[in-house]
């Protein structure tokens, strides 16, 4: 009898797991094969930034807005290094054409550029093929923009190693 409950158990856990992968994982950036652009886009704006929300933030910090771009170029330019070498590179960017985007969504950042938040891979209709969690490390050294942008180098570095392990 304990033996069929635990079975039972460990099937609905595997179902549930399937289900979930179905609907994100880091699997759905398979979505991204033979694809050679792709959008990237930061949302802040439900971010708690070392304890005060991006709003507040942001009437406090009169550089945020240069800062985003500063930091968005560092994910950039780690994520299309990391992926230039593999069987299907794409890069990420602005790009008008294409059709799929990565959003990156910071929920809560420390001093350190530490952050958590979740990924999201969204086609060109707006339907998010993928939702994953994040953690990134900041850095130890240096500005909040530049530890943050550390962050954000760490958080390109996960995405572009996902991403390489699925087109091996």
């Amino acid at each position: 009898m304990k033996l069929s409950k635990i079975t039972a158990v460990g099937i609905a856990l595997l179902l549930s797991a399937s289900a979930a992968f179905a609907q994100g994982g880091w699997g759905s950036l398979s979505a991204l094969k033979g694809q050679s652009k792709v959008n990237v886009a930061f949302d802040y704006s439900e971010s708690i930034i070392q304890g005060r929300t991006e709003e507040k933030w942001a009437s406090e910090e009169p550089n945020w807005g240069l800062a985003q771009e500063e930091v968005a170029a560092k994910f950039v330019e780690e994520f299309n290094e990391r992926v230039a070498s593999t069987s299907s590179p794409i890069l990420v960017g602005d790009f008008p054409d294409a059709y799929y985007t990565i959003l990156i969504k910071p929920s809560n950042i420390v001093r350190k550029g530490n952050f958590s938040g979740r990924v999201y891979l969204m086609d060109g209709n707006g339907n998010i093929v993928m939702d994953v969690p994040l953690q990134a490390k900041g850095g130890h050294i240096g500005s909040f923009w530049n530890l943050l942008g550390d962050g954000m180098r760490d958080a390109a570095k996960t995405i572009a190693y996902k991403y390489r392990d699925l087109v091996k």
